[in-house]
């Protein structure tokens, strides 16, 4: 019986520990189309859930045991900020997402034309998200102008009421029937989590500290992973299988792109991957996508899922190679099998699953966690070792 472990890294969430696990325990124990799969006896709040699998027909058996690698409670709480604390950081959200790869690339036209419609899209929500930032501010001065943040009342000398004054013209404007239309269609809670999202993929890709100590998010996030994959390593498993969906596969490149000899038991899964974004904006995460292509990373295989209908993810990207520890000219060899593309199962308009949440009711990506090694897409080539050529070009991380 092979004795297989799988550690998933959720997406952006605020939801309790072991919930996204258990919601991978309860999908594989439905899905998983020609195998008989059974959940044993244990607490909900357990470090590791366990199902056994055999195989309808034939002789395969396997006992999986989950782990989740659980970064949820390191996404701020950004209900609490203030009007002013909101404004700030929406200006700030905007400035960089404008000016940056992703901009460019939109700009240019560069890219698959569904995600760039869907990165439009994506900009222009944001941008009206900014307008309820700024119509509740405004609101904010009007109602207690006694209180004006400390940089506006710099701006107003003793005795002048212009910016209260400003703010109920602006507040007055026959914009805002029209922002308030736009937001009653795309639903404010829509446009709070994408600003949310776009906020902590911000400062995922830039490190920035978000906790009470001076670590960034970024190492805080790929710790919580290669800290899991430790001591799984150094259980006695014969397979190990890392799951990461929607922003968790970064993370787990992240990890991955680091883990040397130990991974030569793991198979990378990754589900409705948003890393061809990502890499557009910060050439930091497409520097650890190419170490995946080298020997520093010595993984079994990587097996790449994604939606067709899902507009912010995207097959596998291309990227340049690692030349003497820097991105250079070049795309480098494609050594992992092809992405798989399978159809979205069916959701209407107003279901509760959201696109990434369907890839738990998908029979193609389940089966790939239970099927037998021999059977999951196999890599092209082994990893080689980066080469040493002239033509680098220097990477701004």
């Amino acid at each position: 019986m092979i004795k297989r472990a799988i550690v998933l890294v959720p997406s952006f969430s605020k939801r309790e520990k072991a919930a996204a696990r258990n919601q991978l325990v309860n999908a594989l124990t439905h899905y998983g189309e020609g195998y008989k799969i059974t959940m044993s006896d244990q607490p909900e709040d357990a470090d590791v859930a366990q199902v056994k699998v055999v195989a309808r027909t034939g002789s395969f058996e396997a006992t999986l045991d989950i782990f989740e690698a659980f970064w949820g409670d390191l996404i701020p709480d950004w209900s609490n900020e203030s009007p002013w604390q909101r404004f700030q950081r929406g200006w700030l959200l905007i400035l960089y997402w404008m000016t940056g790869g992703l901009a460019k690339s939109l700009w240019h036209w560069r890219g698959p034309p569904k995600t760039l419609y869907a990165l439009a899209a994506a900009g222009l929500a944001l941008v009206f998200w900014y307008f309820i930032v700024i119509s509740v501010l405004l609101k904010a001065i009007i109602n207690d102008p006694d209180n004006l943040p400390a940089f506006l009342a710099s701006l107003q000398p003793a005795g002048s009421t212009w910016v209260v004054d400003l703010a109920t013209w602006l507040n007055a404007a026959s914009i805002w029937p029209f922002v308030f239309f736009i937001v009653g269609i795309l639903g404010k809670g829509f446009l709070e989590g994408l600003a949310n999202l776009s906020a902590f993929i911000k400062s995922y890709l830039r490190d920035d500290p978000l906790g009470e100590d001076d670590t960034g998010i970024r190492a805080k996030s790929r710790k919580r992973l290669l800290d899991t994959l430790d001591a799984v390593t150094a259980a006695d498993y014969d397979e190990i299988h890392v799951v990461g969906h929607s922003l968790g596969s970064a993370i787990a490149v992240d990890a991955l792109a680091e883990i040397g000899d130990a991974g030569a038991k793991i198979t990378l899964h990754t589900w409705g991957s948003m890393l061809s974004l990502i890499i557009l904006q910060e050439p930091l995460i497409e520097r650890e996508l190419a170490k995946m292509y080298t020997d520093r990373c010595k993984i079994v295989t990587w097996v790449d899922v994604s939606f067709r209908t899902d507009y912010l993810s995207s097959p596998r990207p291309r990227v340049r190679q690692i030349k003497n520890g820097f991105l250079a000219e070049g795309v480098s060899d494609e050594v992992f099998p092809p992405t798989i593309r399978p159809r979205m199962p069916w959701r209407s308009l107003f279901s509760k699953y959201t696109t990434h949440a369907a890839y738990y009711r998908s029979d193609d990506a389940m089966l790939m966690l239970v099927r037998p090694a021999a059977e999951l897409p196999q890599r092209v080539s082994p990893p080689v070792a980066p080469a040493a050529q002239d033509g680098q070009v220097q990477d701004p991380s």
